[in-house]
């Protein structure tokens, strides 16, 4: 039997005695309540496609074998003005988001914070966490799907640096910041990278801008990402995420993807919801595919069901390129690729 799966039985059977979410606060009434957080997640899942191979998101999935997707343990500590974040994480689906300080134990500290406020409406923020640009996060049971987007796979999964957010009004937003290498803990580029967001929110609507900047390697690197999120009413919601990426050598063309993905989400009950995705990636310069100037549509169709802690995500996808651009088994491309995918997570609290 597969080891890895093996690894993830045991996780599975034997996670909730080794982290249970809870929280503690003090018991005085005068003094500003605080609160420690443990949350953790585990996750695996099986699944077959019909060009017999993995898949060609940057998070890749494996075909026809149960495989370990993540592992994450986070402890979340909060009080009147400051707080912090240690989350680690460690598996597959984690070292291909954010798997860049090879041979480092850093590596499987996915993020960790601390944050201060010296007034209500400005929060001050160390250390390492989520990137500013993407809709989708790295924990498949916060996601409305369980596989990535090719959008949201190529783009980076965490910054290091510091930054702040500072409230304009009730719900007008602004964050800045100064970061390592994305992806990185530890520089190995000199010079730093900028990061800004404006986001605005009322009682349905949330919208963002985000723009990253900075160098990496022998190019230039640029994002820009906007993010809307609408409440329709207690069962359906929907989001757009408009990205592009671009990277910029000197004296050479600009090597770039863009698209946009499309959420639809209906919860049926407490229990399950029935998701939708429809994505547009155009990939000038074949980071995904190895194929140049090709244009890719994804329909995934997935349903998550809760059981207690666990969570059940079956999954369809389809996926279509304007040319052959899908590897299969004997390694010949294909222009269409389609699979069935059962995620199993298991999960107590949120990890953040």
């Amino acid at each position: 039997m597969n080891l890895k799966f093996l690894l993830l039985i045991f996780l599975v059977f034997f996670f909730p005695f080794l982290s249970v979410g809870q929280e503690a606060t003090s018991d005085t009434e005068d003094v500003e309540l605080s609160s420690i957080e443990i949350s953790g997640s585990i996750d695996g899942y099986y699944r077959f496609g019909s060009l017999q191979s993995p898949s060609q998101t940057a998070i890749v999935l494996e075909h026809n074998k149960p495989a370990l997707g993540s592992f994450n343990l986070a402890v979340n500590y909060d009080a009147k003005n400051y707080g912090g974040l240690l989350h680690f994480a460690a598996g597959p689906r984690a070292d291909q988001s954010y798997n860049l300080d090879d041979n480092n134990l850093l590596r499987y500290i996915r993020q960790s914070y601390i944050y201060y406020k010296p007034i209500d409406k400005l929060k001050l923020w160390a250390g390492t966490a989520g990137a500013l640009p993407g809709y989708e996060n790295d924990e498949p049971h916060l996601n409305p799907t369980y596989s990535t987007s090719f959008l949201n796979s190529l783009i980076p999964g965490i910054h290091t640096g510091l930054w702040l957010d500072y409230e304009i009004t009730d719900q007008l937003a602004f964050n800045i910041g100064v970061y390592n290498d994305m992806d990185r803990r530890i520089d190995v580029t000199p010079g730093k990278h900028f990061g800004s967001m404006i986001s605005y929110e009322n009682d349905n609507h949330t919208i963002s801008l985000s723009y990253v900047m900075g160098k990496e390697g022998e190019q230039n690197l640029k994002i820009i990402d906007m993010l809307w999120d609408y409440q329709i009413d207690q069962m359906n919601a929907v989001a757009l995420e408009l990205l592009y990426n671009s990277y910029k050598s000197a004296d050479l063309p600009v090597e770039d993807f863009y698209g946009f993905g499309a959420y639809y989400i209906h919860d049926i009950s407490d229990d399950l919801s029935l998701n939708m995705r429809c994505e547009y990636i155009k990939d000038n310069a074949g980071f995904s595919f190895d194929v140049q100037d090709v244009s890719v549509w994804d329909l995934t169709l997935t349903a998550k069901y809760q059981i207690g802690d666990f969570l059940f995500m079956p999954e369809i996808r389809y996926d279509r390129a304007n040319k052959p651009s899908f590897l299969d088994k004997d390694n010949n491309l294909n222009a269409e690729n389609i699979y069935f995918l059962l995620g199993l997570i298991y999960y107590v609290g949120e990890v953040r």
